[in-house]
């Protein structure tokens, strides 16, 4: 091969090369530009709050305890049941008799099928609920240690990850999960009190149009 033809060929090769690398650097540009849009993409606020309603100190509710990462499957039936009872709650149908139809419907609304709690005393609210056969019933009860909780932030878009700080009341003292004291109890002071407790993180995908809890976890 004479030295024309060899240049030709480095020549060749070296554009190659060069193609190659500006194909990869573009492709590159392309998926982190679409990857930091997806991240810009946040739900409306309206939508979050539909998901978790905020559980305030005068109503007695169970303690809803996370101690790790869990996936919907293998979590705490209390988790769940706060939820649908939050977006019970949310659609006014919380009442002495609720029919088991009724309660599936709305549990649809955060979960699978698969996945709904099927027998359970729960108290939420200051009243016990009570699953037995097509129907809950209620009655009204107390609690000596009340679960509160405050939105605190969410991110994302078909996945969105909602961040939720939590605590609980006790002879007027204010906990977080891990049973440290963080305030006293004063309705006023308790938003910028549970600044202090247990962040607690719920994340969901979306399926058609609603959101379905996946996992949870603790930070």
């Amino acid at each position: 091969m004479g030295l024309r033809k060899k240049k030709k060929m480095i020549v060749k090769v070296v554009l190659c090369v060069v193609v190659i690398v500006l194909i990869v650097i573009a492709l590159f540009l392309v998926f982190t530009k679409k990857d930091e849009n997806d991240e810009m993409k946040v739900v409306e606020h309206t939508v979050v709050e539909g998901l978790y309603a905020d559980s305030s100190a005068n109503k007695c509710t169970e303690i809803v305890k996370i101690t790790g990462d869990a996936d919907v499957s293998s979590m705490d039936d209390k988790v769940i049941l706060y939820l649908i009872f939050g977006m019970m709650k949310k659609d006014d149908i919380l009442t002495d008799n609720i029919s088991f139809d009724d309660y599936k419907e709305e549990a649809l609304k955060v979960v699978g099928e698969d996945d709904i709690p099927l027998e359970f005393d729960y108290i939420f609210e200051g009243y016990k609920y009570t699953l037995d056969g097509d129907k809950i019933t209620r009655s009204k009860t107390t609690i000596d240690e009340n679960y509160v909780t405050k939105l605190y932030g969410y991110s994302g878009s078909d996945k969105l990850t909602v961040y939720v700080m939590a605590g609980y009341v006790k002879n007027d003292k204010v906990y977080d999960l891990n049973n440290q004291e963080i305030g006293f109890y004063s309705e006023d002071e308790l938003n910028s009190i549970l600044d202090k407790g247990t962040m607690q993180v719920y994340r969901y995908e979306k399926v058609n149009d609603d959101y379905k809890l996946v996992s949870v976890g603790v930070k």
